[in-house]
């Protein structure tokens, strides 16, 4: 890989971040050579600044101009082109590991062996994306972006094995979801192990799938991917375990799998739009104001109907699924006190 051949280390590496099947550099480098080697992995370069490399294909060398956004894609076990950049160059490359693309390609052509054809300057905007947003998951999550680098592998194998291999064969087109029971067993499977570093193929192996088709079919089940509906089920667990105030937020990362509490914070606030430190203190407080109005059963509907108002303001913020039912008006009746009371006592309760 890159140690072997660069003299100055990337800017961003995955090597930390422990990703499986793929890995990404984030280089930006001065004047530079590259000998001809060979990579076990697939490389795939992504332009992020314009620059000139010679390469040398055969006996001569060829100029190449890049700017950003152009792609290289050099295949495992073949030579990779000698390379000479006189000037600053600036690029992502990500190694993919062959047997990706060749679990792909079983569920197609019922093979594992697929050859990639080499690339030295392409415009593909889904390989871009890709590795965009990889860079950006791993600099903003860290260990915590291993489950969607490896859904994004998945994908980017699916994508180099329909455009870019010499059996150039379509996937099949897979339609109508998961069927129910294998649904429930993934979904179980998630709610188990959200305190563990989970994987895309572990997962589709639960219901005898590859990867990729069960990501297909998994989205049109649940409209999510399945990188998206673990870190929704973990963000709908932290909710809950936060307004326990039973364990610390260090100590609910551990069961909700995540290893940064600044990535925990990250994640809570776009999922809910608040801190996660503040739901406990809510909670608390409607623990309280329960309190009252039951104390204070007799005073007046006014200000009981004011109460239920403030409750529906904050239930519409964490999301607790019963608020419709809560009473909005308040009915000049003896009986709206009670009604008020025995919802907000099911409202709260909910949030354990």
């Amino acid at each position: 890989m890159w140690q072997q051949l660069l003299v100055s280390a990337p800017l961003c590496s995955s090597v930390v971040a422990g990703w499986q099947g793929i890995h990404l550099a984030h280089h930006h480098l001065s004047a530079h050579e590259l000998p001809d080697c060979y990579f076990a992995q697939h490389v795939i370069t992504i332009c992020m600044g314009q620059f000139e490399v010679e390469l040398k294909l055969g006996s001569r060398w060829q100029l190449e101009r890049y700017r950003p956004g152009d792609i290289g894609i050099f295949p495992a076990n073949q030579s990779h082109p000698q390379a000479r950049c006189d000037r600053g160059a600036e690029f992502i490359q990500l190694y993919l590991e062959p047997q990706r693309v060749a679990q792909v390609a079983a569920t197609s052509l019922e093979t594992d062996s697929v050859a990639i054809m080499p690339q030295h300057k392409i415009r593909d905007p889904l390989i871009q994306q890709i590795g965009l947003t990889l860079k950006t998951e791993l600099e903003s999550s860290g260990t915590d972006s291993r489950f969607y680098a490896d859904a994004m592998a998945t994908a980017l194998s699916a994508h180099l094995f329909q455009r870019y291999s010499t059996q150039r064969s379509l996937l099949r087109e897979y339609t109508g979801g998961l069927p129910p029971y294998k649904l429930n067993q993934a979904i179980s499977y998630i709610h188990d192990h959200l305190d563990q570093d989970l994987r895309l193929a572990e997962i589709a192996a639960i219901v005898q799938m590859s990867p990729h088709y069960f990501a297909t079919l998994f989205k049109q089940s649940t409209g999510l991917a399945p990188h998206q509906f673990v870190t929704q089920c973990r963000i709908e667990r932290a909710k809950w375990l936060l307004a326990k105030q039973e364990l610390t937020i260090s100590e609910i990362l551990l069961q909700l799998g995540f290893k940064s509490q600044s990535h925990f914070t990250k994640v809570f606030r776009e999922q809910t739009g608040l801190p996660p430190q503040l739901i406990g203190a809510i909670a608390k407080s409607l623990r309280k104001i329960r309190t009252v109005l039951e104390e204070s059963a007799r005073q007046s509907t006014k200000a009981i109907a004011k109460l239920c108002h403030s409750f529906r303001n904050f239930a519409r913020v964490v999301s607790l699924s019963h608020v419709s039912n809560f009473p909005h008006c308040p009915q000049q009746t003896p009986g709206y006190t009670a009604q008020c009371l025995n919802s907000f006592g099911t409202h709260v309760d909910s949030l354990y």
